[in-house]
């Protein structure tokens, strides 16, 4: 009894002493450190996750024992510990085809069900390559739409609405900087290249206390690293847009680049004139034709990142990153005598440090630049305007383990700077006077610490707390230096002057039980803050919205968002499925007046009034696995409303993106050796709008009678794209592999409403319309690697 009893002390007394054992968990092939894998201790069964930048700490570990590590999409590993406290561990990518092996490593949903985590989906770039896709390029946004709870403005459109918010409520991060405008082609596609990202973040209201500055979701994208082994090289070529990728090492297990471009050309043009010319009278049919304008059009973009990563030694690695963006649209349908040109620029610097196998720390530096131009030529006006935003932000993020807890906190300063406009003559016969609007600045701060404690087997908790605020600054003393050469034009600021502040603190609280091995219940509350307000009238988004400060006159935006869900796996039919429900109250909503005049007005706030808007939902998710393929399903039942006193009498509104019924069905089926098929079908009721419902005339002038504010429902939406997939022979031994994608967007010529409008006629009288976009789009790309 003696004896047992002390071996009993020993061996609590050897785990009691048991250090922590941290380390990163990467791709064997490429070096590319793999977030939220999934290593548990087959011993003690203590589980961790690794964190964004693929860094885990497992706690209760002692030399010797084993450990496992999972990550969807690649080969299951088992390690035995050797050293005390750093074991790296490598995973290899499952190269096996569909059909030869049923789950490819562990999903994101199994990972994440006994987490507290809820309303989040994560979205690997093998996903987002295999849904069908429009004119042949993968879409990181779009796939995003195939969610529960998340709605798009309109067909082709890239703008998200999550939850029944705006799509300027959304935070969208490439590497951890601010993208402003994520869309091409006036939102016809999304201004990332897919090759270039290695996975995409989504969460819709469940949010860290590490996210912060917007209402209603983040959506966090992460570039690839740069394969640090060998050099490798990928690309598309399509009908519309062309792509590549070069990736190597400057050192092998060192240091590694990767240079990514894509570029839209001339058969984008031919493509775009399809689509707008699509107008169709809502109530008869071929009222007028447009083709006499099509001569002048020019559609055209590109994007490029790149990216550069050291590691220093094992407690220190470096990162380097940049993207640009630009679009030129001329297109005298939609404006006649108008040029547009807009763009993004991003840079990210950052380090990462391991304090201790404990505590793990990331230091980021940010630049974001957003910047519009619009020439009005051959006319009158004849003028440019030119807006845009700048943000610098520098921050702190720390992320501490403890036994059953992980501890993150951290600290951020922003600093913002707005245009929203500046109007130059092009000409000394322009009709238009230059016009310079106010130039505004704003410091956000923020600070948070959260929490994530496995109290028990079954129940976990996760708090946090986010302090923030905004700071408007005014121009102070200025002096301007036009008297020397060298200073020419040069604005100097004295002291900043505070206009406005506002501090709010944002509570965070999730929890989840489990109901078995298989199930687990959750629910979360979430305080959002939002400083900033985009003024546009248009649900679509445009290249000319203008951005403004929270100040004395607009209030920031404030919500709070209650979910519950349950969420579980069928083993014996290897189902994923969760069911969520969500309401959200939001505070000084921001709406325009009637008639309000928004562009080149320097007291945009007197055009602007604010309110509340509330909006609750049912999301449900179905997802399966299978040997030769894949199947999602999801469905949300949702409303939005919103009311401000000074408009629709006062009374409660739908919002533009209140859409009830909203389900989406994606499948991947793999036919053969050679050959696979995508397809996704997607139906929402049509979205609201404000339209007239007679007209009369007056002075010769033909006045409108409008519906009440957002009274107008759009048609419904439904539409179904396909992909053929065709992958040739792979000679053995050689490393090149290509294969040829056809697809097909709106496989039987859906005509879904883009945009609504009304014209009176003498002939006919008042006349509703729509435009709608690609009747039937197909399209060829040509993808290789090597």
């Amino acid at each position: 009894m003696k004896k047992n009893l002390l071996i009993l002390l020993l061996t609590v007394a050897i785990r009691t002493t048991a250090q922590t054992v941290c380390g990163y968990v990467t791709d064997a092939q490429t070096g590319e450190r793999l977030p939220n894998a999934l290593i548990y201790n087959s011993t003690t069964k203590a589980t961790a996750l690794s964190n964004a930048y693929g860094y885990y700490s497992l706690a209760h570990t002692a030399k010797g024992d084993t450990i496992v590590a999972r990550f969807v999409g690649y080969v299951t590993a088992q390690t035995v510990v050797k050293n005390a406290e750093k074991t790296n561990i490598s995973l290899e990518p499952d190269n096996r085809k569909l059909g030869e092996v049923e789950v490819r490593g562990e999903s994101a949903f199994r990972r994440e069900l006994q987490q507290p985590q809820m309303s989040h989906h994560y979205i690997s770039a093998t996903q987002i390559k295999t849904n069908a896709v429009m004119f042949g390029e993968a879409d990181a946004l779009k796939t995003l739409q195939l969610m529960p709870g998340v709605n798009s403005a309109a067909d082709g459109s890239t703008n998200l609405s999550v939850r029944g918010g705006s799509y300027d409520q959304n935070l969208i991060l490439l590497d951890e900087a601010t993208v402003y405008n994520p869309a091409h082609t006036m939102g016809l596609f999304t201004a990332f290249n897919a090759d270039a990202m290695s996975g995409v973040d989504l969460y819709k209201g469940d949010l860290p206390a590490r996210y912060g500055g917007k209402l209603s979701a983040v959506v966090d994208m992460k570039m690839r690293e740069g394969n640090n082994q060998h050099v490798a090289v990928q690309g598309g070529l399509g009908t519309i847009a062309s792509r590549l990728l070069v990736e190597g090492p400057l050192k092998k297990d060192t240091a590694s680049f990767m240079l990514a471009g894509r570029v839209g050309y001339s058969a984008l043009v031919n493509t775009f004139l399809w689509a707008v010319n699509s107008q169709e009278v809502l109530y008869i049919d071929d009222l007028y034709d447009a083709y006499d304008r099509l001569e002048g059009t020019d559609v055209r973009f590109y994007d490029f990142c790149a990216k550069v990563n050291w590691v220093k030694d094992e407690n220190n690695k470096f990162y380097l990153s940049g993207y640009a963006s630009k679009d030129g649209f001329v297109c005298p349908i939609l404006a006649i005598s108008t040029k547009q040109n807009w763009g993004n620029q991003t840079g990210t610097l950052r380090w990462n440090h391991i304090y201790s196998p404990n505590l793990f720390g990331n230091a980021t530096l940010t630049y974001s630049n957003y910047k519009y131009v619009q020439r009005q030529t051959n006319d009158v006006r004849n003028f440019e305007w030119q807006s845009g935003m700048r943000e610098l932000t520098l921050k702190n993020d720390l992320d501490y383990y403890r036994n059953r807890m992980h501890i993150t906190a951290g600290a951020a300063a922003e600093m913002h700077f707005y245009n929203p406009g500046q109007i130059e003559p092009l000409s000394d016969s322009s009709a238009v006077k230059a016009t310079h609007l106010d130039k505004k600045r704003a410091l956000q701060l923020s600070a948070y610490i959260g929490n994530e404690h496995k109290i028990t087997d079954r129940f976990t908790l996760s708090y946090g707390l986010r302090l923030s605020s905004s700071i408007q600054l005014g121009p102070a003393t200025v002096r301007n230096y036009t008297s020397m050469p060298i200073f020419a034009d040069t604005t100097v600021y004295g002291k900043a002057r505070v206009v406005k502040s506002y501090w709010r603190a944002e509570p965070r609280l999730a929890a989840s039980y489990s109901l078995g091995d298989n199930a687990t219940l959750k629910a979360s509350y979430a305080r959002t803050v939002q400083y900033q307000h985009l003024l546009n009238n248009s649900a679509l988004g445009m290249p000319t919205d203008i951005w403004a400060p929270a100040d004395s006159y607009i209030c920031p935006q404030e919500a709070d968002a209650f979910a519950v869900g349950l969420h579980g796996y069928m083993p014996r039919t290897k189902i994923e499925a969760s069911v969520e429900g969500y309401y959200k109250k939001m505070y000084h909503i921001i709406d325009f007046c009637d008639n309000a005049e928004i562009v080149g007005n320097n007291h945009i706030e007197t055009e602007i009034l604010s309110g509340k808007g509330r909006a609750w939902g049912l999301e449900a998710m179905l997802r399966r696995d299978g040997k030769r393929g894949s199947v999602l399903m999801s469905y949300t039942l949702s409303k939005a409303e919103r009311q401000i006193d000074g408009v629709n009498h006062g009374d409660w509104y739908y919002a533009v993106y209140d859409q009830r019924h909203n389900f989406a069905i994606n499948g991947l089926l793999k036919l053969s050796e050679r050959w696979s098929l995508s397809s996704t079908w997607r139906y929402h009721t049509g979205g609201r709008t404000t339209m007239p419902i007679a007209m009369y005339s007056f002075e010769g002038n033909e006045v409108g009678i409008y519906s009440e504010r957002n009274g107008y429902k759009m048609p419904d939406f439904h539409r179904l794209d396909a992909s053929a997939i065709y992958d040739f022979k792979r000679n053995a031994g050689r490393r090149w592999k290509s294969q040829l994608v056809f697809s097909l967007y709106n496989v039987y010529g859906r005509k879904n409403a883009y945009s609504v409008f009304a014209r009176s006629f003498v002939e006919t009288g008042f006349q509703g319309y729509m435009m709608y976009l690609y009747k039937w789009v197909p399209s060829i790309t040509y993808n290789f690697t090597f």
